[in-house]
């Protein structure tokens, strides 16, 4: 963030210790390659908020812009991520029926992490996946939800993966205009009554057998029945294994 004489400093924090009462502007360096005894930064800084105890007033203003910053959109572009990792780590629920992850949908069981910390990541309101995308935090099982409390369906007006709240939470011209709805889940397959339909096509007297070899056997009985309701009359549910000559 800082680099020279005073050294590489990694975080705002200590860029914030630095600040004089003759010396209130602080430039912050945006995602760089290493140069030099600086390390370089590869991604944002990780806090929601900083303290600064600095006197400042109309005559003595206090300034913290993006390095080389001259007027909007100039300047490096700096990432506040607003993520911290929780000091004691994350833990997999694998048992959604007590404990910790009591309630947690049984879909959704083996894809949630917890993590307990009473430090500052718990000030944490939202998250980076390892794709940049953006995901949230929820303080009950029942926010696992559409909906949730914590939602935020805002997004930017281009880049639409990204949430925001207002306009300068958006890259570059992009304005927070865009809308993001949630689900709770998602398939690529066809219902069976989009498969019913897709068969439509088929002269039902020429169909000799249709054989059900993908899914749960109590689905594929269920399936079999709407089929036979929908006039298709030999229906085969093969068992794993079994060879059927046509």
């Amino acid at each position: 963030m800082i680099c020279g004489a005073t050294g590489p400093k990694k975080t705002i924090d200590e860029g914030i210790a630095l600040l004089t009462t003759t010396n209130k502007v602080l430039e912050i360096r945006g995602i760089h390659a290493t140069h030099g005894s600086c390390p370089g930064i590869t991604r944002g800084y990780n806090a929601d908020w900083y303290l600064v105890e600095e006197t400042c007033t109309a005559a003595n203003t206090c300034v913290i812009q993006p390095y080389q910053y001259t007027v909007p959109g100039t300047g490096d572009t700096v990432y506040l991520d607003g993520t911290k990792s929780p000091s004691s780590g994350w833990t997999r629920c694998t048992d959604c029926t007590a404990g910790v992850c009591l309630n947690v949908p049984a879909a959704a069981c083996s894809s949630t992490w917890y993590a307990t910390d009473s430090s500052s990541a718990r000030r944490v309101v939202g998250a980076s996946k390892d794709d940049d995308s953006p995901t949230y935090r929820v303080s009950v099982a029942s926010d696992l939800t559409n909906s949730h409390a914590n939602y935020n369906g805002k997004r930017c007006s281009t880049a639409t993966w990204r949430a925001c709240d207002y306009d300068h939470d958006c890259p570059g011209v992009e304005t927070c205009t865009a809308t993001s709805a949630e689900i709770d889940s998602y398939s690529g397959h066809a219902d069976y009554n989009e498969m019913i339909t897709f068969l439509q096509c088929q002269d039902k007297k020429n169909v000799k057998k249709l054989f059900l070899v993908h899914g749960e056997f109590a689905v594929q009985e269920f399936f079999s029945s709407k089929l036979t309701e929908s006039g298709y009359e030999q229906i085969d549910i093969p068992e794993l294994g079994e060879e059927v000559e046509v």
